[in-house]
């Protein structure tokens, strides 16, 4: 559709004619665009923020504001209108659980031992404090490990403490007879 200019002509039962002239101006439908589908870590609070430059908007939730906080996986629609001209758009949310883990409580072992954690996260990215980069491992000295996990967009983080305490010293006398 174009901008057009109408005439109208009309004749009455006289035969006299009149003219009228009517403008149509045709305006672009709005195109509100709230971007790509959203990711979330569970336990989240996300904010669907929507830089408003129309006349008016309405989310599909019945809110007329900028920006809408959501708490569960879901979508939400917006529709705006820019001279009276709706135009729409949705955006989809997912909050992600990829699960928890913990390592465990401080721990105290006997020297020669091992502890190894059993971290059971699909993870995309794995930093302990003394750098290694495996998800589960096997420690052998002591001392204080934390380790921060990613995963999608959370992220998670546990520390614990291993101490290894040194056998205890058994000295017996000697073979002794008794009667």
């Amino acid at each position: 559709l174009a901008d057009k200019q109408y005439i109208v002509v009309g004749t009455d039962a006289n035969g006299c004619k009149g003219k009228d002239t009517l403008q149509v101006k045709v305006n672009p439908l709005p195109k509100p665009n709230l971007g790509k589908d959203l990711l979330f870590c569970l336990g989240d609070t996300g904010y669907v923020v929507f830089p408003n430059t129309f006349d008016s908007i309405r989310w599909s939730n019945g809110t007329t504001i900028d920006s809408v906080m959501i708490a569960a996986s879901g979508q939400l629609a917006i529709k705006v209108w820019q001279k009276a001209c709706p135009g729409t758009d949705t955006v989809k949310f997912t909050f992600q659980d990829p699960g928890s883990f913990s390592l465990g409580p401080d721990t105290l072992l006997c020297q020669g031992n091992s502890y190894y954690t059993d971290i059971n996260l699909t993870a995309d990215s794995v930093r302990w404090s003394d750098s290694v980069s495996t998800l589960n491992r096997n420690i052998t000295l002591g001392g204080t490990y934390s380790v921060r996990i990613w995963s999608g967009k959370c992220e998670y983080l546990d520390t614990i403490v291993v101490s290894f305490d040194a056998p205890p010293v058994v000295d017996l006398i000697p073979d002794s007879i008794i009667c």
